[in-house]
């Protein structure tokens, strides 16, 4: 995965444009069985970290699930998913 990425961050410098990693992410079912779902964050996160490269993950409710706003449900600590939200929070902490 880094070879590849290290081909945007080369075209970025050649051509002094921004990168950007947009929405990545899995569904709820991926971290529900051994898929190396949280060793997948780590990894897209560091590399794209590594190469200056902005990047947002995709949590459409169901992956770090913290409550359904259009049902108005609000996070219930039962049902987050605690390996990713230590993940993002080791990653992601000032």
């Amino acid at each position: 995965m880094a070879a590849e990425v290290d081909r945007a961050t080369e075209f970025h410098r050649q051509h002094d444009v921004p990168v950007n990693w947009g929405e990545f992410g899995l569904t709820i079912n991926m971290f529900s069985r051994d898929t190396g779902a949280i060793e997948y964050y780590r990894d897209i996160i560091e590399i794209a970290r590594d190469r200056g490269i902005h990047q947002q993950t995709w949590e459409y409710r169901e992956s770090l699930y913290l409550g359904d706003q259009e049902a108005g449900e609000w996070p219930d600590p039962s049902n987050v998913n605690t390996p990713l939200l230590e993940l993002l929070t080791e990653l992601y902490r000032p």
